[in-house]
């Protein structure tokens, strides 16, 4: 009395669903650990150096006293010359740490200190979306568990399965063995 093609194709769907559902709480609990650093600022380059063009509300660099129109020269007494120069050197320094910005104001030079803070997060498409991958997931295994007879049951299950990686799963940019699987499974 053994296992016949169709029971098998039963267990191996149910556990890789198990398997992927798993991976999708580790992912999320990785998305909610990892946070990009920022400095609340959105550069702009110009001939006599990056420009802070906005500063976002909650981001740091406003209360620490930096105002649109300040010119960047150098952070940590790093020149910088692209908004990439500061974000490579935010990313180096991480979040919580303090960063002393060598500015220009108005002709003048001046020095201020900004403690990093994490990138906020506002509730975007993304949520909705990883909800809408929960239900594809849910209803797959309950079409699979509730038709399993159903000649094309299986199928369905297969393509829930794959709707909810595609919306539940984003990869966090940290690259753990855990985000470049999620993001191999978002690629292909």
């Amino acid at each position: 009395m053994g296992l016949d093609r169709f029971e098998i194709r039963l267990v191996l769907l149910t556990a890789l669903s198990l398997l992927c559902a798993a991976l999708g709480v580790v992912n999320l609990r990785d998305r909610g650990a990892f946070g990009l650093v920022s400095d609340g600022v959105v550069w702009e380059s110009a001939p006599n150096g990056l420009v802070a063009q906005s500063l976002l509300r909650e981001g740091p660099a406003g209360p620490a006293g930096l105002r649109p129109g300040d010119v960047l020269m150098a952070v940590n007494a790093n020149p910088v010359r692209q908004p990439e120069d500061v974000t490579r050197q935010l990313y180096e320094l991480g979040v919580g740490a303090t960063a002393r910005y060598q500015l220009v104001r108005a002709g003048q030079p001046l020095e201020l200190r900004i403690t990093l803070a994490p990138e906020p997060r506002p509730i975007t498409v993304k949520a909705f979306l990883r909800v809408v991958g929960v239900l594809y997931l849910l209803l797959g295994l309950f079409v699979l568990w509730r038709r399993l007879r159903a000649s094309r049951a299986q199928h369905f299950a297969l393509y829930c399965l794959a709707s909810f990686v595609l919306f539940a799963f984003s990869y966090t940019g940290e690259f753990t063995t855990v985000d470049w699987t999620v993001y191999w499974m978002n690629v292909v």
